[in-house]
């Protein structure tokens, strides 16, 4: 009798001690209760998302809110000096808006004849005028005819004529541009302009600069 409990107790313990051995074996291979079937599935891949279509109804029709860059300007260039309206040594008509010229009266050539203005005609000596340079901005008309330089006398009643050149003051001029002309401006602030009759004929004189001839020169 007492082998015999004695063997049903040594089975027991074998049975008891398989018991627990399984229960730990299922802990451990589960994940914490999960099957063991499921341990052992391969883990799905990931792959990147495709991308999502555009469709026309998405496309902004609008403007950019910003201006595309652009490269830098270039510098601008400075722009030619104007050229001189009369040339020193040049040889010109001097032509008001009227197509009257200025002209030696009579074609003479002594002292003091009355510098007009006169009708142009093609040719007429006496209606050339060499430019001088007389320094500092100022110049010297003289006569293709005569050689002599207009003048302009003083007095209340200033008029213009020709003498010997480099004898006066008065006969230099700066001239000043004036749309397409020139005007004549002497040193004493008065300009060239119409004046008093002589002969019957426009004389020249000095009027103040505001109301001065303005002179179209012509190459001769």
């Amino acid at each position: 009798m007492p082998r015999r409990r004695i063997w049903i107790a040594a089975l027991c313990a074998v049975a008891l001690a398989g018991f627990v051995a399984g229960g730990l074996v299922g802990v451990f291979n589960g994940g914490g209760g999960g099957s063991s079937h499921a341990a052992a599935t391969s883990p799905v891949p990931t792959t990147s998302p495709s991308p999502t279509a555009v469709t026309a109804g998405q496309i902004s029709s609008a403007p950019p809110t910003t201006a595309p860059p652009t490269s830098a300007s270039p510098t601008p260039s400075k722009s030619a000096s104007a050229k001189p309206p009369l040339a020193a040594n040049g040889r010109y008509v001097l032509l008001l808006p009227d197509g009257r010229a200025m002209d030696v009266m009579g074609a003479s050539d002594r002292d003091r004849a009355a510098v007009i203005a006169y009708p142009m005609g093609a040719g007429k000596a006496n209606q050339q005028w060499v430019i001088r340079d007389a320094g500092g901005g100022f110049v010297r008309l003289e006569s293709a005819l005569s050689r002599k330089c207009l003048e302009v006398s003083g007095g209340r009643e200033p008029r213009a004529y020709q003498d010997d050149c480099g004898r006066a003051e008065n006969q230099m001029w700066k001239p000043q541009p004036s749309g397409s002309g020139v005007v004549f401006v002497a040193r004493n602030g008065a300009a060239l302009g119409l004046g008093d009759q002589v002969g019957g004929q426009q004389g020249l004189g000095l009027v103040p600069v505001g109301s001065g001839s303005v002179w179209r020169p012509s190459g001769a």
